[in-house]
């Protein structure tokens, strides 16, 4: 007797049980922080701050207010540091700071910076300035005595180097009219080391006045003054020298006339009227 045929088995059902739902963390957690920095709203005006304007708990709103707090420090930041550099690079105000309440760490530091470099920048230039105007009402008394470094040294150092030569070239010059012209001292000479430009023709012409006056009160009538004056030092100058061709003359008449009735025997020579 043949036995029955096994069971058909059935395909397995097409229906499954839907899986538990898990809220998608990453979409919710993309969604809030996109709400604590969202883009500048259409709505917001241009000059607003784009700070924070969404409403979060938690450790969210920690972390937007630490954002917020964040963007105001760096925009008064930024914004004082921007002051102090218009007013001392291009407004020439030289004694602004920047004062920013509550910056802390790199940003305290380089607004430290910043004020340091305006501070030192108005010393500089006002010592400068205190010892060019000095020199200008002829005080030479002062010098530059500011710390400075770099092309800012060389700056002192080519003023301190303009009064010092300055100051000797007045005091020389100053002995020298003395002595010539007060005390009779008439072989005065200025001496300028490393003088030059017109500092040097200057202390030349001094030197070359002085030697022409001496040679003349000396005898030596054959020196005239070469400077080029003006006014009544050139009256004087003209004076001086017509006197010096004057006497120059008068004394080769008088040589003459003695040379020619004592040594060579003729009698009858005569000095001839030049004066």
């Amino acid at each position: 007797m043949a036995l029955p045929p096994p069971p058909r088995q059935l395909p397995p059902s097409s229906t499954k049980a839907p899986p538990p739902f898990i809220p998608d963390r990453r979409i919710a957690t993309t969604s809030s922080t996109s709400d604590v920095s969202p883009p500048r709203p259409s709505s917001l005006p241009p000059k607003e701050k784009p700070s924070s304007l969404i409403q979060v708990e938690g450790e969210m709103s920690t972390l937007k207010g630490t954002i917020n707090s964040m963007v105001d420090q760096l925009s008064a930041f930024a914004s004082k540091v921007t002051r102090v550099a218009l007013e001392v690079g291009t407004q020439g105000i030289l004694c602004s700071q920047a004062r920013v309440e509550g910056v802390q760490g790199t940003w305290a530091d380089l607004t430290l910076d910043v004020n340091k470099m305006a501070s030192n920048l108005t010393d500089q230039v006002r010592s400068i300035s205190e010892v060019t105007k000095a020199v200008a009402l002829g005080d030479l008394g002062k010098v530059v005595n500011v710390n400075v470094q770099g092309e800012m040294l060389d700056l002192k150092m080519t003023v301190n180097s303009m009064v010092a030569q300055l100051s000797t070239l007045a005091n020389e010059v100053t002995r020298v009219s003395l002595e010539v012209g007060i005390e009779g001292i008439l072989c005065g000479q200025a001496y300028v080391p490393d003088v030059l430009g017109m500092w040097k023709v200057l202390t030349d012409n001094v030197n070359l006045m002085a030697m022409n006056w001496t040679s003349q009160a000396g005898g030596d009538l054959t020196k005239k003054i070469e400077v080029d004056l003006r006014g009544q030092i050139k009256e004087l100058k003209e004076t001086v020298d017509g006197m010096t061709e004057s006497l120059s003359l008068f004394t080769d008449e008088v040589t003459r006339v003695a040379r020619e009735v004592g040594t060579e025997g003729r009698l009858g020579g005569q000095v001839l009227r030049l004066l």
